[in-house]
């Protein structure tokens, strides 16, 4: 009988000991206003051998292709530990984040890609036949070897080291060897650094690719017309270290400035009078915008792109400024004498909706229920219709604070942390969601539709408005930090939207051009 107590007891200490810590690592509700989210995504949701389910538990547990002190920064996928870094989920080097080898790195006018201990710089130069892609002849390959065994270096793979807002860097390490490759948006140059490793370029085309060496160093600049390797010269060893973007909106004058700093060191002493980088716009900056003309001079050579010619500047403080037209929140009502409108069925349309509309029960089909009965709701209002519009008001406003409170145990209409990587993902997923796809067409539908209440329902704008500016924060943060809660700078499109004229989508295969913004490569 003793026996049998103490094992009971034993047992008893076991599963309290398994209960505390359960309640310890618990999906916990983290407060925004009088809102809330999951601390970190459901694993009894997450897909495994046994059943299917989101990918929130691979998302967070996939090995990820950084230095152990940039590791170390992350929080942990629990949500224990809190990280000091959020990890760039949708921008034009996230593939080389989840990959040994980097995938092509779409840098525009070129691409970068390490593979297998060595890289190619390829340099696009003409349209495939059917007009939806860039295309390029035989790219520049550099090769690698140990200074000190005389073989080739033996890299197993590359790791993101370095980022900021439209440049990053890679390295390869062969022991205490190692190379890292820079690359910058918009720059016709790579710069390539070494310690215990030799460098050999092969060059396909001296008319189409310069190679600048020096000790420890080398450089790759993409010729154009009008763009000699003695133009390049003053600027080839002048390495982006850090690049930022911030913007202003003036709203006595109705414009938005928008600012590109480049911040470089000089690896080449003897240069002391260029204190400039070399960076293509597009036309959308430069048609019809101001240009600050502060220590900043366009050179007479251009690049093909995706969308439309570049344009190659030097400088490294770069402000266009545009005009900013306002738009209507809402559509307005249809006048009453537009042939075939009729103000009866509308009202009609309205009542229907707003009694019987649907909400789905994940982030894109609960979007657009949002967003459609945010919409009905403002034509029942200008139309006068009081009750049709409280009622509308009344189902939009309890499925948006549903979706932004999260109680433990509930199984959708709630949003969790990614803590590992600092993202927001809202469940159930759809459409990949849950790995990082398209946030910005999802939530987008949230915040529009949010935006709207907010304008129309004081108390809903005052308890719930952080939490769906948290939600848009996920998808288009313009700030490194912005909060407590780290989150990714301009998640979804970059800063200067130099590759396409679409947003970046998830970013799990390699890269290539997307034909429309729902095209994802994850």
């Amino acid at each position: 009988m003793i026996n049998k107590l103490s094992a009971l007891s034993r047992l008893a200490c076991v599963l309290f000991s398994l209960s505390a810590a359960v309640s310890l690592y618990a999906q916990t509700p983290v407060p925004v206003g009088a809102g809330s989210y999951a601390s970190y995504a459901p694993l009894s949701q997450s897909r495994s051998e046994l059943h299917g389910g989101c990918q929130a538990y691979q998302m967070e547990h996939r090995r990820l292709y950084l230095p152990d002190s940039l590791l170390a920064r992350l929080g942990t996928p629990d949500g224990a530990v809190q990280g000091t870094l959020a990890l760039p989920t949708n921008d034009w080097w996230t593939y080389a984040l989840v990959n040994p080898w980097t995938g092509k790195i779409w840098f525009y006018p070129g691409w970068a890609e390490a593979k297998d201990g060595e890289l190619q710089i390829g340099y696009p130069t003409y349209w495939e036949p059917t007009g939806c892609e860039v295309k390029w002849d035989t790219p520049l390959s550099v090769s690698f070897t140990n200074a000190a065994t005389g073989k080739k270096a033996a890299f197993q793979e590359a790791l993101v080291d370095s980022w900021s807002d439209f440049a990053m860097s890679f390295i390869m390490q062969d022991g205490d060897a190692w190379v890292r490759v820079t690359c910058m948006h918009g720059s016709p140059v790579v710069w390539i650094e070494a310690q215990g490793i030799l460098m050999q370029a092969a060059n396909p085309d001296s008319a189409k690719y310069a190679v600048f060496s020096q000790a420890n160093q080398m450089s790759i600049a993409l010729l154009t017309e009008g763009l000699t390797a003695e133009d390049v010269a003053p600027y080839a060893f002048r390495i982006p270290r850090k690049t930022t973007f911030s913007y202003a909106y003036d709203a006595a004058t109705s414009s938005l400035s928008t600012t590109f700093k480049v911040y470089t060191n000089n690896q080449q002493s003897q240069i002391t009078n260029h204190p400039s980088v070399l960076l293509g716009f597009l036309p959308h900056h430069y048609y019809s915008h101001q240009l600050s003309a502060v220590s900043n001079q366009l050179l007479n050579a251009t690049y093909l792109a995706p969308r439309g010619e570049m344009r190659l500047y030097a400088g490294n403080d770069f402000t266009f400024t545009y005009p900013v037209h306002p738009m209507l929140p809402f559509f307005p009502a249809p006048m009453e004498w537009r042939e075939g409108f009729s103000a009866a069925r509308m009202a009609q349309l309205n009542a229907d909706y707003a009694a019987r509309g649907t909400f789905g029960g994940d982030t894109y089909w609960g979007g657009k229920g949002l967003t459609q009965m945010a919409h009905y709701m403002t034509f029942a209002l200008q139309m006068g219709d009081t009750a049709t519009f409280r009622m509308a008001k009344q189902r939009l406003k309890e499925v948006l604070i549903d979706w932004y409170t999260y109680t433990p145990g509930e199984q959708r209409f709630y949003f969790a942390r990614y803590p590992r990587w600092g993202a927001l993902i809202g469940f159930d997923t759809s459409y990949d969601s849950d790995t990082f796809n398209d946030h910005h067409f999802h939530y987008g539908y949230f915040v529009y539709a949010s935006a709207i209440l907010c304008m129309l329902d004081d108390e809903f704008r005052t308890q719930y408005g952080a939490m769906a500016r948290e939600v848009a924060r996920d998808y288009a943060n313009l700030t490194s930090l912005g909060s407590e809660r780290l989150i990714p700078t301009a998640a979804t499109r970059l800063p200067a939207d130099w590759a396409t004229a679409e947003t970046a989508t998830a970013r799990n295969r390699p890269p290539r051009l997307s034909r429309d913004g729902e095209e994802s490569i994850c």
